[in-house]
């Protein structure tokens, strides 16, 4: 099983994975805008607010993780 996390600046995604060596069968995708690069260019700085967005989809994104015993953190 694999895993990947994706933090964008508009959106931070999650993909479960098997791969059997020639294809991958899905287990898990999911994608959450969190507008981490919200007035960036004018704050200098993550917005608060996207900050927040993104640790609270971390929350749901670990819960996910737990579903398929790829959590090795807690």
């Amino acid at each position: 099983m694999l895993d990947s996390i994706d933090i964008g600046s508009n959106s931070t995604l999650l993909l479960i994975a098997d791969f059997d060596g020639n294809d991958f069968d899905i287990k898990s995708d999911k994608s959450t805008i969190t507008a981490l690069g919200r007035e960036l260019d004018k704050r200098g700085e993550f917005h608060p607010d996207s900050m927040k967005a993104v640790s609270d989809t971390f929350s749901e994104y670990k819960e996910e993780l737990k579903k398929f015993n790829l959590l090795f953190i807690t």
